[in-house]
């Protein structure tokens, strides 16, 4: 596996919520995984959190060098797919933001920030949500 992919849901999970597959020019087919180059998964999780309005402080941080690992990227990216069913496409970033008893009352952001182990769980959480 190289350093420079961020790996974000097995296709079949993508087909199952009905996206269609992003362009081979955004995102590869990996490993039956939907995949990104790190660089690609930088810049759209920039977009993401902007449009979602957090913070830019918290913003800065989180992409300060050397940035948040390839994992954590994946499951970020993977977070938004996620939501967006579960929630709707408005409600997103409301969601990401709010407190959650799953996770001690911290939000989904706040979750993401404190690592790979901790976004992971967000993403497991958010697939169970969808019964997967």
């Amino acid at each position: 596996m190289s350093d420079d992919l961020v790996f974000v849901l097995p296709l079949a999970v993508l087909r199952m919520l009905n996206y269609q597959l992003p362009s081979t020019e955004a995102a590869t087919s990996y490993d039956d995984h939907i995949v990104y180059s790190r660089e690609n998964a930088l810049k759209l999780s920039r977009l993401l959190l902007s449009k979602w309005q957090l913070p830019q402080s918290e913003v800065d941080a989180f992409f300060k060098e050397p940035g948040p690992s390839n994992e954590v990227l994946g499951h970020l990216l993977a977070t938004k797919l996620l939501l967006r069913p579960l929630v709707g496409l408005e409600q997103c970033g409301e969601y990401f933001n709010a407190p959650h008893k799953q996770f001690e009352g911290r939000s989904l952001w706040q979750q993401m920030q404190m690592g790979t182990e901790a976004s992971t769980q967000v993403k497991e959480y958010l697939m169970g949500c969808i019964g997967r």
